[in-house]
Protein backbone atom coordinates (compact mmCIF):
# COMPACT_ATOMS: atom_id res chain seq x y z
CA UNK A 1 0.00 0.00 0.00
CA UNK A 2 2.77 2.50 1.02
CA UNK A 3 4.66 1.76 -2.86
CA UNK A 4 0.84 2.98 -4.49
CA UNK A 5 0.99 5.81 -2.37
CA UNK A 6 4.36 6.49 -3.19
CA UNK A 7 3.47 6.20 -6.67
CA UNK A 8 0.85 7.90 -7.28
CA UNK A 9 2.69 11.16 -5.27
CA UNK A 10 5.21 10.96 -7.69
CA UNK A 11 2.83 11.35 -10.18
CA UNK A 12 2.49 7.46 -12.02
CA UNK A 13 -0.54 6.69 -14.05
CA UNK A 14 -3.22 5.14 -12.06
CA UNK A 15 -3.55 2.82 -14.85
CA UNK A 16 0.43 1.90 -14.61
CA UNK A 17 -0.21 1.33 -10.73
CA UNK A 18 -3.26 -1.11 -11.43
CA UNK A 19 -1.03 -3.03 -13.95
CA UNK A 20 1.83 -3.34 -11.27
CA UNK A 21 -0.72 -4.35 -8.64
CA UNK A 22 -2.22 -7.12 -11.11
CA UNK A 23 0.99 -8.42 -12.08
CA UNK A 24 2.24 -8.58 -8.70
CA UNK A 25 -1.03 -10.14 -7.62
CA UNK A 26 -0.13 -13.02 -10.64
CA UNK A 27 3.48 -13.40 -9.41
CA UNK A 28 2.11 -14.23 -5.62
CA UNK A 29 -0.36 -16.82 -7.12
CA UNK A 30 1.71 -18.41 -8.96
CA UNK A 31 3.90 -18.43 -5.87
CA UNK A 32 1.79 -20.06 -3.64
CA UNK A 33 0.22 -22.35 -6.27
CA UNK A 34 4.03 -23.50 -6.85
CA UNK A 35 4.50 -23.82 -2.40
CA UNK A 36 0.65 -25.85 -2.64
CA UNK A 37 1.68 -28.26 -5.38
CA UNK A 38 5.37 -28.94 -3.31
CA UNK A 39 3.40 -29.81 -0.37
CA UNK A 40 1.44 -31.77 -2.00
CA UNK A 41 3.87 -33.49 -3.41
CA UNK A 42 5.78 -34.12 -0.30
CA UNK A 43 2.18 -35.29 1.45
CA UNK A 44 2.18 -37.99 -1.27
CA UNK A 45 5.33 -39.45 -0.98
CA UNK A 46 5.17 -39.58 2.65
CA UNK A 47 2.14 -41.51 2.10
CA UNK A 48 3.51 -43.92 -0.25
CA UNK A 49 6.19 -44.56 2.15
CA UNK A 50 4.24 -45.18 5.00
CA UNK A 51 1.79 -47.48 2.37
CA UNK A 52 5.51 -48.79 1.10
CA UNK A 53 6.13 -50.25 4.55
CA UNK A 54 2.93 -52.12 5.42
CA UNK A 55 1.22 -55.08 3.63
CA UNK A 56 -2.25 -53.56 2.28
CA UNK A 57 -2.47 -53.24 -1.20
CA UNK A 58 -5.54 -51.26 -1.47
CA UNK A 59 -3.59 -48.71 0.94
CA UNK A 60 -0.30 -49.11 -1.40
CA UNK A 61 -3.17 -48.38 -4.87
CA UNK A 62 -4.15 -45.65 -3.40
CA UNK A 63 -0.83 -43.57 -2.01
CA UNK A 64 0.33 -44.63 -6.14
CA UNK A 65 -2.92 -43.09 -7.63
CA UNK A 66 -2.06 -40.45 -5.04
CA UNK A 67 1.34 -39.73 -5.45
CA UNK A 68 1.09 -40.03 -9.18
CA UNK A 69 -1.30 -37.10 -9.42
CA UNK A 70 0.66 -35.32 -7.26
CA UNK A 71 3.90 -35.60 -9.79
CA UNK A 72 5.93 -37.77 -7.25
CA UNK A 73 9.49 -38.80 -8.72
CA UNK A 74 9.28 -41.48 -11.03
CA UNK A 75 12.36 -43.70 -9.05
CA UNK A 76 9.85 -43.55 -6.29
CA UNK A 77 7.19 -44.65 -7.75
CA UNK A 78 8.87 -47.85 -9.62
CA UNK A 79 9.81 -48.69 -6.53
CA UNK A 80 6.14 -48.52 -5.08
CA UNK A 81 4.62 -50.14 -7.75
CA UNK A 82 7.53 -52.93 -7.35
CA UNK A 83 5.92 -53.68 -3.37
CA UNK A 84 2.71 -53.37 -4.90
CA UNK A 85 3.65 -56.43 -8.00
CA UNK A 86 5.39 -58.15 -4.69
CA UNK A 87 2.27 -58.21 -2.36
CA UNK A 88 -0.33 -58.87 -5.15
CA UNK A 89 2.29 -61.76 -5.75
CA UNK A 90 1.60 -63.16 -2.00
CA UNK A 91 -2.00 -62.50 -1.84
CA UNK A 92 -2.60 -64.65 -4.88
CA UNK A 93 -0.09 -67.59 -3.78
CA UNK A 94 -2.06 -67.37 -0.22
CA UNK A 95 -5.74 -68.07 -2.13
CA UNK A 96 -7.01 -71.72 -2.31
CA UNK A 97 -6.44 -72.88 -5.79
CA UNK A 98 -10.11 -73.99 -7.91
CA UNK A 99 -11.38 -77.05 -7.40
CA UNK A 100 -12.29 -78.84 -10.12
CA UNK A 101 -16.55 -79.70 -9.69
CA UNK A 102 -17.15 -83.08 -9.18
CA UNK A 103 -17.99 -85.13 -12.53
CA UNK A 104 -22.07 -84.87 -13.30
CA UNK A 105 -23.74 -87.89 -13.08
CA UNK A 106 -26.14 -88.44 -16.04
CA UNK A 107 -29.26 -90.35 -15.99
CA UNK A 108 -27.63 -92.87 -18.33
CA UNK A 109 -24.79 -93.52 -15.99
CA UNK A 110 -26.99 -95.14 -12.99
CA UNK A 111 -29.13 -98.18 -12.74
CA UNK A 112 -32.66 -98.22 -12.93
CA UNK A 113 -34.95 -97.63 -10.47
CA UNK A 114 -32.50 -94.90 -8.73
CA UNK A 115 -32.72 -91.21 -8.29
CA UNK A 116 -30.52 -88.73 -9.44
CA UNK A 117 -28.71 -87.25 -6.48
Amino acid sequence: QAAIFFARSAGVKESEITEAESDFHRRAKAQIDELHRKQRCQRALATLKEASAGQSTIALKAALAEARDAGVASEELKAAQGKLDELQSQEASRLPTKREPPPETKSEDLPPGKPIP
